[in-house]
């Protein structure tokens, strides 16, 4: 298996009136089992939300750097991570070369690499793609959930 483990990384911005910029990230992990014949399983669950108020640049990229240090020190030197985004489809290759930092300044670890994905196609085919469209509705509604509670 190429990663160890696979997260979806999806973050949904608002501006709420009186408030700023409201941004919802939601992580989901998948680890893939095998079921015979070649086959594998994936299984996910929510394992992250963050929220956070008018980030400085893109909220995304903010998000994935706040994922990264949460998981650099909790897994092992040669563990392959992948974090899979639908954010600055551009720079996923400079990033993953290390050559353009993920967020102010900060590159991306050597054990970690992004995986564009998208939310809007294959998600019956592409694991990806399912991760991302089951992450963003996490996003969607937690952001919801804020917004309602700061209505009233």
């Amino acid at each position: 298996m190429r990663y160890k483990e696979s997260y979806a990384v999806d973050t949904n911005t608002v501006t709420a009136p009186g408030v700023g910029r409201i941004s919802v990230t939601a992580v989901i992990r998948a680890q893939c089992s095998p079921v015979g014949d070649g086959h594998k399983v994936a299984e996910y669950e929510l394992v992250h939300q963050q929220s956070a108020i008018d980030v400085q640049g893109n909220p995304e990229l903010q998000a994935l750097h706040s994922v990264v240090q949460r998981l650099s020190s909790a897994a092992g030197p040669a563990e392959r991570i992948a974090l899979i985004t639908d954010t600055e489809y551009s720079l996923i290759k400079e990033i993953n070369a290390r050559r353009h930092p993920l967020f102010e300044g900060f590159y991306l670890p050597e054990k970690f690499e992004l995986i564009y994905a998208t939310s809007d196609a294959g998600v019956t085919e592409y694991l990806p793609n399912k991760m991302m469209r089951e992450c963003d509705g996490v996003a969607k509604r937690s952001l919801e959930h804020a917004l309602k509670s700061l209505a009233g």
